[in-house]
């Protein structure tokens, strides 16, 4: 009976508190369940043996008398007597499993409630301060007009300073109590702010509930016409220098990473100068080498057989479509000079948003009514509306490389193609044609020529198209070559609370099944688990964080 009324008063317990009031459940918060008594938890199983009768095998139950021939040479008729065993069964005593037994062990009840509400009698104790002085005075604070303004940081007037230094007072005590503040920053982190889809985010100084109270401290006394300018420089010089660093930084990453790239694609332009140099002092005695083995063998522009002649004019084709390519070198000559430009114009990027504006500039949004919530801040950011007319200055200096990589880039293709052909084994196949009636004189003069072809015309010309290749994928790294800006900015809020609880041992009935030698059995006892009074919660200021972000579509 004492387990029952103990198990009834826990029980009991719990209702009260879901119940009541506040203030009844501070007032009833004086002791701690007393709990002496121990009780049985089962642990394991085993098999009850009981004895039984079983039969028992004997290979010699019996004996069986019988008589065999044993002649002597006396006595040839001569019979013995023999005996053999007969096998049978006979009864035994033997233990056998009869049923279950279910091995249990004594558990201090008192043990297992602390065990299951984390040391109960310390925990209200500790939350006590919290649940019955700073707990009351936040449910009255959240039927407040005024607190609603704050939570959304729509209102910068005196009476939020004021209402700003009372959250933050009862937000302490309640942290100092064992009541923790969650937010949902992580689910807007990965929203607005995510970089997904190509997004460069960069973010403000976050607004937080001390720097609101700061801002309408320093904003409050000019909707009475009484600005103080120099609080008013004061925060938003510290703010907007906080703010600058963090977004600098992200960005000159950014930007660093796009003069990094300017620098690989300067060597990139040097090596298709220094290829079409060398293609040019290749290619300059080709037609002479390839007129002195087609003299060998043809009199003057003919050859004794046609396959050979259009041999021949497929190398010229060839030769001559890549030969216009020598103009490479002095047009790489005029692209290099576009990079330092590209280096100027990043840096002058980074200085603007390294930059802060003078401090009548934030004077001027407040008394110019340009100012009045936490998201007008973003009007102070100048890289806001400066940086994407410098990503346009980009695009339009970085236009005469681009050029350069479409005309001699997208132009290779078709000498490539011819030079292609001039190696294609068909060639090989008509020349061994047995109908073709080529000598070997001729053949051997069409292998010299292809060798020459690809010593100073093919692999130098792929050496111009390669590099040209790679400063194309250099560039391709570069956002703002491939399409528009996107630029976006805004402020992003999150959510804050509290999860105001109070854990209470409540209890519940559990069984444990058991099974021992095709025998099964149930053993039924208490379980301990913590139950919260609530969950209730508090909501609290948000949080804001404004950014920039853009992205090249």
């Amino acid at each position: 009976m004492l387990f029952s009324s103990l198990f009834l008063h826990v029980v009991l317990v719990r209702s009260v508190v879901a119940e009541n009031t506040i203030q009844q459940i501070c007032g009833g918060l004086t002791g701690v369940l007393g709990c002496t008594k121990k009780i049985d938890i089962p642990v394991s199983a085993e098999a009850k043996m009981c004895p039984n009768k079983v039969p028992e095998y004997v290979n010699c139950k019996t004996k069986t008398k019988y008589r065999y021939p044993c002649p002597t040479w006396k006595k040839p008729g001569r019979m013995c007597d023999g005996w053999t065993c007969v096998p049978g069964t006979r009864e035994k005593w033997v233990d056998l499993p009869c049923g279950i037994k279910i091995i249990t062990k004594k558990v201090d009840l008192c043990g297992m409630v602390r065990g299951a509400m984390g040391n109960l009698g310390k925990q209200i104790i500790e939350k006590a301060g919290a649940m019955c002085n700073c707990f009351p005075q936040v449910l009255g604070m959240l039927g407040d007009e005024l607190f609603k303004t704050v939570e959304n940081g729509v209102d910068l007037s005196a009476a939020v300073s004021t209402m700003i230094k009372n959250v933050i007072k009862l937000q302490k005590c309640l942290i100092d109590n064992g009541f923790d503040i969650k937010d949902n920053r992580a689910e807007v982190m990965a929203g607005d702010l995510s970089p997904a889809g190509g997004w460069t985010v960069l973010t403000a100084q976050e607004v937080d509930i001390a720097t609101y109270g700061e801002l309408a401290a320093a904003i409050s006394p000019c909707f009475v016409g009484a600005c103080d300018l120099d609080l008013i420089r004061s925060f938003f010089t510290n703010y907007l220098t906080n703010s600058q660093e963090l977004m600098a930084d992200k960005l000159v990453v950014v930007l660093n990473g796009w003069v990094n790239i300017y620098d690989n694609a300067e060597q990139k332009i040097i090596s298709i100068g220094n290829a079409a140099e060398d293609l040019v002092a290749h290619i300059k005695t080709v037609p002479s080498k390839i007129e002195e083995i087609a003299g060998r063998v043809c009199e003057g522009k003919a050859c004794p057989n046609p396959s050979v002649s259009r041999f021949i004019e497929k190398v010229t084709e060839a030769v001559t479509t890549v030969q216009s390519f020598q103009d490479v070198r002095t047009a790489t000559e005029t692209i290099l000079g576009t990079v330092p430009k590209l280096v100027d114009l990043t840096r002058s990027t980074i200085e603007v948003a390294e930059s802060i504006p003078d401090a009548k500039y934030f004077v001027e949004l407040i008394l110019t009514g340009k100012l009045t919530k936490v998201t007008d801040i973003l009007e102070s950011i100048k890289i806001i509306t400066e940086f994407p007319k410098l990503v346009g200055q980009l695009q339009t200096a970085i236009s005469s490389i681009v050029d350069f990589i479409n005309k001699y880039g997208d132009g290779s293709e078709s000498a490539t193609a011819l030079l292609d052909e001039v190696f294609s084994p068909a060639w090989e196949t008509e020349l061994l044609d047995p109908a073709a009636n080529i000598s070997a004189e001729l053949r051997d003069a069409v292998l010299e020529i292809q060798e020459v072809v690809r010593l100073d015309v093919q692999e130098p010309f792929r050496n111009v198209t390669g590099a040209i290749r790679a400063l194309e994928d250099v560039l391709d790294t570069l956002p703002f070559k491939r399409g528009r800006l996107s630029v976006k900015s805004d402020v992003s809020s999150y959510r804050r609370w509290s999860t105001v609880s109070m854990d209470m041992p409540c209890t519940r009935q559990k069984r444990a099944h058991f099974e021992v030698a095709g025998f099964k059995g149930s053993f039924d006892y208490p379980e301990f688990y913590a139950c919260l009074y609530g969950p209730k919660e508090v909501p609290w200021p948000n949080h804001h964080i404004p950014y920039i972000k853009f992205r090249f579509d």
